[in-house]
């Protein structure tokens, strides 16, 4: 038997992709009906692993606009991006994995996992009450975000980085379709975005390696003089290429997808379309007993250029990236409005050869920190 921790974006498509397959799975959630709002823009490369319903989509993303402290660079994407609403998606894949027959147990809690004579069995409490479940597996799928036991039990040392979003009026001086960008140092050494969700509202984010999120947002949102409606956050933890995100037990698998796997966009903070992908890459394992590795070699190069860009990008201060806006956005506007941000192994190397700043700018800041 397959058993899922976590009901969240990917626990749930992993569980409806071993349902197609006909393979029997249960799906364990420590929350009963309360999901966290948040909302996220994806790029269409997730439309190769599920179909978004019209009906769930806030808003398309045609443009983005970078603004550091003395340059400002604007360039368009060919096929849109798309704005949902976390809670909506989860929603949506958890109805398509009920019809799947998914069985989806919502309240537990699970606590461990032990071997006796007969093989592996996780052990789940009830919320609320002092009853345990046993249930025996053969391969256990752990999607249950940054706080992840399983994650924890096998890394001691996960970094979190927190995030925090406001959602606020949209200023009539922005654009609908335009995603804005704002690298400052004074705020984050990661960026400040503000994504539109509709022509009157959109949400301005910032993230940060501690919990300070509030703090320095509300400084941001204060000196932009955008009105705030509310409030949306959430944790997710930094990717390490070290980690691999299968575990070999005598007599059963373990895998770790998702948050619970780091599969994070380092230069982004994104996990939905990383998410799923891992999710894919577990369930055609799985379901064509074929070796996880086939199918996970793509997403971890992906996740590792992620990773290293972002090393570059964290160590580098406003003049170098004045300079790197400046220098690059000419040469890269045609790469970044045919090729999705989620393909960047594909054009990486094209992308250095067409910018050798790019190369000598990366060499200088990791040898030099090294």
């Amino acid at each position: 038997m397959t058993l899922i921790i976590g009901g969240s974006i990917s626990g749930l498509y992993a569980g409806i992709r071993l349902a197609k397959s006909r393979i029997e799975s249960f799906l364990f959630e420590k929350n009963s009906e309360e999901i966290e709002k948040r909302k996220l823009i994806i790029t269409p490369e997730i439309l190769r692993f599920i179909k978004i319903p019209e009906e769930i989509i806030l808003n398309r993303i045609n443009k983005f606009e970078i603004i550091s402290k003395n340059q400002k660079v604007k360039f368009e994407i060919k096929e849109p991006d798309i704005v949902v609403d976390r809670k909506s998606m989860i929603k949506y894949l958890e109805n398509t994995a009920l019809k799947e027959d998914v069985k989806i147990l919502k309240e537990r809690e699970f606590e461990k996992i032990f071997k006796d004579k007969n093989g592996w069995v996780a052990e789940f409490k009830i919320i609320g009450t002092d009853k345990k479940e046993y249930y025996r597996f053969k391969k256990l799928i752990g999607a249950n975000g940054a706080n992840s036991e399983i994650l924890k039990s096998i890394k001691k040392d996960v970094n979190l980085l927190y995030i925090l979003q406001a959602e606020i009026v949209l200023p009539s001086n922005y654009k609908k379709d335009t995603v804005y960008v704002w690298i400052d140092k004074k705020y984050t050494d990661f960026f400040v975005w503000l994504i539109p969700c509709s022509e009157k509202t959109g949400v301005c984010g910032i993230c940060l390696e501690n919990k300070k999120t509030k703090e320095k947002l509300d400084e941001f949102l204060k000196d932009k003089n955008f009105e705030i409606i509310g409030y949306e956050g959430g944790i997710v933890p930094f990717y390490e290429p070290s980690l691999y995100p299968e575990i070999k037990l005598d007599g059963g698998d373990i895998y770790l997808i998702g948050d619970a796997g780091m599969q994070i966009k380092m230069t982004t903070v994104g996990g939905t379309l990383t998410g799923l992908w891992g999710a894919f890459c577990v369930s055609e394992s799985i379901s064509k007993n074929l070796p996880f590795e086939r199918f996970y070699k793509n997403l971890k190069k992906e996740l590792d250029i992620h990773f290293y860009i972002r090393k570059v990008l964290s160590r580098m201060d406003e003049f170098e990236y004045d300079r790197f806006l400046m220098r690059t956005s000419k040469k890269l506007k045609q790469f970044f409005y045919l090729i999705s941000r989620d393909k960047l192994r594909k054009i990486f190397l094209k992308i250095l050869l067409r910018e050798p700043y790019l190369l000598y700018l990366g060499a200088r800041k990791i040898w030099k920190n090294t």
